[in-house]
């Protein structure tokens, strides 16, 4: 299995900071979730960068999760 592509939403709830979620696709057709932490003002910011981060990743086995810690991009 490996990582096919990284999609990111801003979700703006009205109330409070927004919510950055992320979803991680891969070639078997299996996706999960994350969230990121973010503030209103910085929401922008913080997907353009886990954006960035995805052409690192794509081909990569979502499970070797002490992978994507120790190679340092993380």
């Amino acid at each position: 299995m490996k990582i096919t592509d990284i999609k990111t939403f801003i979700i703006h709830p009205g109330v409070g900071k927004n919510l950055l979620f992320v979803k991680v696709e891969t070639d078997e057709g299996i996706h999960g979730w994350g969230e990121c932490y973010t503030q209103s003002d910085r929401d922008t910011v913080i997907e353009t960068q886990v954006k960035k981060l995805t052409c690192y990743l794509e081909g990569w086995n979502p499970f070797e999760i002490r992978r994507f810690t120790s190679s340092g991009i993380l």
